[in-house]
């Protein structure tokens, strides 16, 4: 029995290490705070936008991370408003999962449209990071970014 709430435990303080990450990089992105923003992912870790106006080869690792996320905010001055974030626990330290965000302007507020995060994460010693965030847009009702939707 004692194994077992052990066990519990360690689910509980795992998940709650992931909404943590996935509470920051909002915030951080709120903020403009890129180095923020790339500090939560692993050392290779990897973003993809599978489609809009960033869409393109993936970056990968903390330098093209940066980039990729500088270009981005100034594109789209984002501000994300999540309303869900499902996480799927695997056994090695890694996980998955699905962060469903509104986004909308800086500049009025004005709606840009919504993203369904598709994520898997890795426990690297006593912290979990972004392995790989998968960035898919929907709903876009912001003119310019809807031009770039594929």
């Amino acid at each position: 029995m004692a194994k077992l709430r052990e066990a519990e435990v360690s689910n509980l303080l795992d998940r709650e290490a992931i909404r943590d990450i996935i509470a920051r990089y909002n915030d951080a992105i709120w903020r403009d705070d890129i180095g923020a923003v790339v500090n939560l992912f692993a050392e290779d870790g990897i973003m993809e936008a599978a489609n809009g106006p960033l869409a393109g080869k993936p970056a990968v690792g903390h330098e093209q991370l940066h980039a990729f996320y500088v270009a981005g905010v100034k594109r789209m001055t984002p501000r994300p408003f999540p309303h869900h974030h499902v996480i799927e626990l695997q056994s090695g330290g890694r996980a998955t999962g699905r962060c469903y965000v509104e986004l909308r302007s800086s500049v009025d507020y004005s709606w840009i449209g919504a993203v369904v995060y598709n994520d898997e994460y890795l426990k690297v010693g006593d912290t979990w990071k972004i392995r790989r965030r998968n960035a898919r847009l929907q709903n876009v009702d912001d003119v310019s970014v809807r031009e770039n939707l594929t």
